[in-house]
């Protein structure tokens, strides 16, 4: 293991470059402590020690940040030997506190924790009711160090077979939302759980993580998507015929309006493949027409907690043609704003359910069918992973990679429709037609 000469510090962390077999670096005068370069970037301070009972321990010390230095970090150890050596054990001690944590305990720190906060406001509300309305419920007294893989594989049969399954009064007037159960739905909260878990390793609230090898299967369906132009225009029509400023009041038909906004946030969903909150909660302040870009802050795309970057959507001219019909108001005002209360437009599943019907689109076809359709049309013809990536704000490779499968089975049932004639001719049944002949 690599020993630094001199002290730890900032100058000799900055010098310094792990390898994967040997991430750690230990200080040259205070005996034990060090730090160790993780596979994501970050560099966690530790303190190496014996206890009153002759056991090796590792205590994690803290995370190395701007705010949490290195030369604090080696304060703080040394104080922790001071500890040590009058016989405390704070490894043990944090085991101890880790052992009579229950799940709910768990849970309130994980939703309290740096991790969730940085998480896109999107993906906090989907954590939160998947701990409200599934994981609380079926694991809360639980305690963590009890939680085994075969109760994680009850908690997902369970919520496959609705015992979650409810009807909440929401704070709107007179609204309701409807919990369900489901395979995807028991799916994405076991990965949530297994998601805490890896955290609370990380943080030294828990040892091991119960769901690591739990399979909870593929969902085994292909997603709808819109894969012609044909369904481009009829949903496109639809949204025409069903935007309510293009019915008439007094001959409305059978036609179930929507807000004209929610219309036209979902044609810019469709030419941008953007993700739905980046298109219903973006302002005014975000639009460059001349540019042809939407840029989202960081905290309100999904990636940005991790980059710290905001994220360029470029505008095709379709969607710029839709947002440039729209009246531009305040900065901080909603390109697409909801008809009633503040905040941006919604596009619930069942305004969905009523164009698809209009539309005559397969089930399954949602706001975020849109982003996955636009993705698998230019991988199928011929985008390359990098394009794909910077059109879709893609932050992994291994994210792309699916449409450019999609495409690869698309092109091979491509082939294998405008061949069958040639397989036909060569087929041993096969009837052999003169051509000549045939033309008389």
């Amino acid at each position: 293991m690599a020993k630094s000469k001199s002290a730890l510090s900032k100058r000799v962390l900055s010098a310094w470059t792990p390898t994967p077999k040997d991430p750690y670096l230990w200080d040259g005068h205070l005996h034990g402590f060090g730090v160790r370069r993780n596979s994501n970037g970050t560099t966690t301070a530790l303190l190496g020690y014996r206890n009153k009972y002759g056991q090796r321990r590792r205590y994690k010390v803290g995370r190395i940040t701007d705010t949490y230095t290195i030369t604090q970090a080696r304060d703080d150890a040394d104080d922790l030997l001071t500890d040590i050596g009058r016989g405390a054990d704070p490894l043990g001690e944090k085991q101890s506190t880790r052992n009579a944590l229950n799940i709910d305990q768990l849970l309130d720190a994980y939703l309290e924790s740096a991790k969730f906060a940085g998480k896109a406001e999107s993906t906090q509300y989907m954590d939160k009711s998947r701990i409200k309305r599934h994981l609380r419920p079926l694991l809360g007294p639980v305690k963590v160090e009890q939680l085994s893989r075969d109760k994680v594989r009850r908690l997902f049969s369970d919520i496959r077979d609705g015992k979650t399954a409810t009807v909440e009064k929401t704070s709107k007037k007179r609204g309701k939302a409807r919990v369900t159960g489901g395979e995807s739905v028991a799916r994405s909260s076991v990965k949530l759980l297994s998601a805490i878990f890896t955290w609370a390793i990380e943080e030294g609230l828990a040892t091991e993580n119960p769901c690591k090898g739990v399979n909870v299967g593929q969902s085994g369906v292909r997603e709808a998507i819109l894969e012609t132009p044909e369904q481009y225009k009829s949903l496109f029509d639809a949204l025409d015929r069903m935007q309510v400023s293009n019915i008439d009041p007094d001959d409305p038909g059978e036609v179930t309006p929507i807000p004209d906004a929610a219309a036209n946030a979902i044609r810019v969903l469709a030419f941008t493949g953007a993700r739905k909150s980046e298109i219903t909660e973006a302002r005014w302040s975000w639009v460059n027409i001349d540019a042809g870009t939407l840029t989202v802050p960081p905290k309100s795309h999904k990636s940005g907690h991790i980059t710290g970057k905001p994220k360029v959507i470029p505008l095709p001219s379709p969607a710029r043609a839709v947002i440039e019909s729209l009246t531009r108001h305040g900065e901080d005002d909603f390109v697409f704003p909801a008809t009633r209360g503040g905040g941006g437009i919604s596009l619930p599943s069942k305004m969905w359910i009523q164009i698809r019907k209009e539309a005559g689109l397969p089930d399954g076809i949602t706001n975020h069918s849109l982003r996955h359709s636009l993705g698998t049309i230019m991988a199928v013809q011929g985008a390359e992973a990098a394009q794909i990536m910077a059109a879709l704000g893609h932050s992994q490779l291994s994210t792309t990679q699916r449409y450019i499968h999609i495409a690869r089975d698309a092109r091979a049932a491509m082939v294998e429709k405008y061949t069958a004639g040639i397989a036909a001719a060569i087929s041993p049944t096969a009837e052999v037609v003169d051509i000549k002949k045939a033309r008389k």
